[in-house]
This record gives C-alpha cells, structure tokens and sequence, in this order.
C-alpha cells in the first residue's frame, strides 16, 4: 500500500480506490473559525475538552470581560493574542484557537503554525432567523408602535433592508450577522457582497484555506468527518448541545419572506451551496463504512446524554473515562479554565479590560 506524507505532519496510506485514509503521526494544531449561529459553540466545546485533555496550548483573546471574543468587527491580528511572542522566532506558537474572530489566514499562521482549519455553517435563512433574535434586533425593531409580532418586524425590514441595516441605531453592533453573517466572519469584505466576481472569487479561495467545513443541518456526519480528519476517537466528539434555543424562541418563517431572506443573503447562499457539495464528495470519500460509523456514534452519543443527564453521575457508563461534569460544561466554563491556563503558561498577572468592537456612532457605508 502506497504511502505519501500530507499537510500538517499527516501520514496517507493510499487504498486500491485511491480513497485517502490517514492515520495521524501527531495530533494537529487546529483553528476553528466560530460563525456566529451555526452549531459552532458546540463544536468549540468539543475542541476544548480535546485541547484540554491533550494539554494543549490556546490561543485566547487579549481584551477581558469579553473573553470569548477576538473582534466583532475588525479582522483577527495576531496581537489580538493574550502572550503572543512576536519578537521570539524560535517561538512555536499556540496549538488550538477556537474562540469569535474574523478570519485572517496570514495573521492567524502567525499565532498557530502549519495548523488544520476548520469551521461550521448552516442554510443563510434558517441563520438569519437565529441571528435576528439572539441578537435580539427583533425588539429593537420593536420601537415602532406598530410592530406586535417576530414576524412583523422581519417584514418591516425587508420593506427597506439597507436603510434599516445602516441607520437603525439598535443594529450598530450585530448587524454584520444579519446580511451575509457567515461570509463576514469567514473574512469577505461586507462593501463586496453584491460583487459577484469577488464573492466566488472568495469563496474559491476558502475553499483552498480551510481544510474542513462542517454543515450545521448535517451535525452529526460532520462530527464523523473531524473524526476521522483529526484522528479523534469516539470519546472526543461526543457531546451534549451547547447555547440552544427553546422552541417559543423559534419562527416558522414565510416562504415570501424566506424568499428575501434568500436574495438578501445571495453571497451566502452561495457559499453554503458550495460547500453543502464539497461536504458530500468528502463523505463520499470517506469510504465503505461512513454511515456504520455514523449510526455506532448516534447510539453511544444517546446513551452518553441520557447518563451524564443526571447531575448525580460523575463519570459516563458507556465511556469510563469521560467526566459527565466535564461534558457538562459551557464554553464559558472552559473559556476562564484555558484563559488562566495562558496567563500561568506566560507569567502574565494582569488583565486588560477592553471591547472588541466599535463605538455605537462608528461610519458605516453600505453600497
């Protein structure tokens, strides 16, 4: 059996189908780009437990009280990093970073060399609508007497969708996840978006950056392809949902206002329909025993919840060596375990309070 070396110290064992099967010779350094409203609080507390167990090194954010957050607005630069070396160039860099920033590949393989990028994303509607309310825009646009419902402050925006975006006060912060929300953390130039050329241009381009896109709509086939990308065993992708709405939370939206949706997020929409194809040529690429591999996983993910559902049970039946209060655990627990971790890893005592994003009245230009 033939074998080549790949990326990131990967080793390849090539079967008779040419079907890649890679067994790692060293765990991998990793970047998750978290969009906003895709699954992806989730995926970064499966990371960090991972991270964590392996004793791994993360990069967090400088600034506190918000320190799950690099920047809301300004791309990812490395001194952004709590303890990044940069005058050190001997200095081999963090090993995992899987907190909110935009993604800026040339800055970020300065803070985690030769690492595996990934990220999440999900149908643009299904994320506008997620993003409308826990960024709570909808009572915003609440203000007017004559708005009573979810439903009739979605519409009154799509009678005129650019002048609420930019002029509507309450939006100043979060608007940016509203209109083309995934494209705008994944890096693209918010001025563009109507550009066509320069949208599949940037979309070509991500394609060639990140190594792995998962899809929100398909979770669990998405946890079997990082499985078998890192090399994870089933242990570490198990999980218990993170940052869910209740279900009054949630809008059945109409097919007409579906539709504007659509229109208004047509950079996305590009970009998920891309990927959604390049996810499944990876799962048809996986080899014979993809949908196997996915059934054994539902079933011991089930059986884990139901066991660490009890605050009672310290450890997990069907996997010994799993701590339910670990598995428990938000990324906000796990955010101030890691952040002292950093500061202990560089002798840091203080903290810096700061905000990672703009003033309320910062300019702001829509085309």
């Amino acid at each position: 059996m033939p074998i080549i070396q790949g990326r990131n110290n990967f080793v390849f064992f090539l079967s008779i189908d040419r079907t890649p099967l890679n067994i790692c010779s060293a765990t991998p350094k990793v970047v998750f780009i978290k969009n906003h409203k895709a699954a992806s609080s989730t995926i970064t507390v499966i990371l960090q437990r991972y991270g964590l167990a392996q004793n791994k090194l993360f990069a967090v954010p400088l600034l506190i009280p918000y320190n799950a957050i690099f920047h809301l607005v300004q791309l990812f630069t490395a001194n952004m990093t709590l303890g990044y070396q940069a005058d050190d160039t001997s200095w081999d860099g963090f090993d995992m970073l899987v907190n909110h920033a935009r993604l800026n590949r040339a800055e970020m393989d300065k803070v985690v060399k030769n690492a595996f990028y990934l990220t999440i994303i999900r149908h643009p509607v299904d994320h506008f609508e997620s993003a409308w309310e826990f960024f709570g825009i909808n009572a915003g646009m609440h203000a007017y007497p004559t708005i009573k419902t979810t439903e009739a402050a979605i519409a009154k925006f799509f009678t005129d969708p650019k002048f609420y975006f930019v002029d509507f006060a309450y939006m100043k912060h979060f608007r940016n996840y509203i209109w083309n929300g995934q494209l705008f953390d994944l890096g693209l130039d918010q001025t563009l978006f109507d550009n066509i050329d320069y949208v599949t241009g940037a979309i070509q381009r991500l394609d060639k950056e990140l190594d792995l896109v998962m899809i929100k709509e398909y979770f669990d086939e998405s946890l079997i392809l990082l499985k078998k990308t890192l090399c994870l065993q089933y242990e570490d992708i198990v999980y218990i949902p993170s940052n869910i709405r209740n279900a009054t939370q949630r809008r059945v939206i109409p097919p007409q206002i579906r539709q504007r949706i659509t229109v208004w997020n047509s950079a996305d929409m590009l970009m998920y329909n891309h990927f959604n194809r390049t996810f499944w040529d990876r799962v048809n690429n996986y080899g014979p025993t993809f949908y196997t591999d996915l059934k054994v996983f539902r079933e011991l993910n089930r059986n884990v919840t139901r066991e660490c559902a009890d605050e009672e049970v310290k450890f997990s039946a069907t996997f010994p060596a799993i701590s339910c209060a670990n598995l428990r655990k938000l990324e906000t627990d796990n955010n101030k375990v890691i952040r002292e971790m950093t500061k202990l890893r560089f002798n840091i005592t203080k903290d810096i309070v700061g905000y990672p994003f703009p003033p309320l009245d910062a300019g702001y230009k829509i085309q």
